[in-house]
C-alpha cells in the first residue's frame, strides 16, 4: 500500500463527520484530491436541487484531501464557495480539488464540484494553515 492509499484510508475511517455524510476521497496524489457523495433524497432542498451546505462540505473534505497530501496536518483558513448552477436529477456530486499555491504555512486550494454528468454546480477556494505535524500518526 503506497503513502496515498494510507491517506484515502485515513481520511474515509477518521473523519467522523465526512462518514456520517457518506463523503468518500477516491484518489490523492501530491496537490491533488478527488472524492464524491453517493445522494439521498434528504440531501436535497426543498426545491429539488442538492442542498448547498452539502455541496460545501463535499468540497471542503476533498479541499483538506488535497492538503494534507504533502504529509502534514492542515486546518481551513477560509473559504470561497460560488454556485453556478443547481444540481437536480443526479445520483451523486464530485469534487476535483488541487492546490494551486503552497507556501511553507498556507496551502491555496482551488475545487470544482460536478454532479454526475460532469456539469460543474461549483467552484471554490479554499486556504489552508499547515500546522507541521504528520498527517499519519506513526
Amino acid at each position: 500500500m503506497d503513502k496515498y492509499d494510507k491517506y484515502i484510508k485515513a481520511r474515509n475511517e477518521q473523519n467522523l463527520y465526512a462518514i456520517h455524510l457518506g463523503i468518500i476521497t477516491t484518489k490523492m496524489e501530491e496537490g491533488y484530491a478527488k472524492g464524491e457523495i453517493s445522494l439521498k433524497k434528504e440531501y436535497f432542498n426543498p426545491m429539488g436541487s442538492v442542498h448547498g451546505g452539502l455541496i460545501f462540505s463535499l468540497a471542503d473534505t476533498i479541499a483538506g484531501s488535497a492538503s494534507v497530501s504533502y504529509g502534514s496536518k492542515t486546518a481551513t483558513l477560509s473559504s470561497n464557495m460560488n454556485f453556478v448552477s443547481a444540481a437536480f436529477n443526479t445520483e451523486k456530486i464530485v469534487a476535483d480539488a488541487k492546490v494551486v499555491k503552497r507556501g511553507k504555512k498556507v496551502i491555496v486550494v482551488e475545487v470544482t464540484v460536478s454532479d454526475d454528468k460532469n456539469k460543474a454546480v461549483a467552484l471554490g477556494t479554499f486556504t489552508f494553515f499547515n500546522l507541521e505535524k504528520p498527517f499519519l500518526e506513526e
